[in-house]
């Protein structure tokens, strides 16, 4: 308001909290539709926060949470490196976590896969808020979202998986915006000799 035209009245200040909270709400539905690859005019925004050169300040749970990060809420849990989860307009999708491969639970079960699938599922229970953010690309080649996913108290899922050996760093380019940290985390752990890197000779 420019200086001069007095105060609001109560009318005014309910229709402007009314406003900003729909702004709000719909700059949500917009974010998290672009995760699911929706067009979408703030999907540069979803990138933008993906963006290499956007640096974000690192913890002992891994790089901190970026700025565009998205709720988004857990289904269920397939194995080590993959779940399913639901957005916030309803929206169900298979997720593969980015840069980071687990042991797998099929046939043949790997050395290690169960530990990794019961890790995944502490970090990320069925009914638990995650907040996710992409990388270059938003799918693989079999229609998942490729996502980074942080826990509502800041851990780092992806990083957290292969700092405590439940898995190995895995860079498929282009999607490679914290690679370098698993890479050492990866390091770190085999060196300690944690989890897979003890039990899988």
């Amino acid at each position: 308001m420019s200086a001069g035209t007095g105060h609001r009245g109560p009318r005014s200040a309910v229709r402007g909290s009314r406003w900003s909270r729909a702004l709000i709400a719909s700059a949500a539905l917009i974010l998290l539709a672009s995760l699911a690859g929706c067009a979408s005019p703030s999907g540069s925004h979803v990138s933008d926060a993906a963006s290499p050169s956007n640096g974000v300040e690192s913890t002992d749970k891994g790089p901190a949470r970026p700025v565009g990060a998205v709720p988004v809420i857990v289904d269920s849990v397939t194995d080590g490196d993959t779940l399913r989860v639901t957005d916030g307009v309803g929206t169900s999708a298979r997720v593969r976590l980015i840069g980071v491969n687990t042991p797998e639970i099929g046939n043949p079960r790997e050395c290690f896969g169960t530990e990794a699938t019961a890790r995944l599922s502490e970090l990320a229970p069925i009914g638990s808020t995650l907040w996710a953010t992409t990388d270059a690309e938003k799918k693989d080649s079999y229609g998942r979202l490729l996502l980074y996913l942080w826990t509502s108290t800041g851990t780092f899922v992806n990083f957290a998986l292969v700092a405590e050996g439940y898995g190995t760093a895995l860079m498929v380019p282009p999607n490679d915006r914290f690679y370098p940290e698993l890479k050492h985390a990866e390091a770190l752990a085999s060196a300690s000799g944690l989890g897979l890197w003890a039990a899988c000779p």
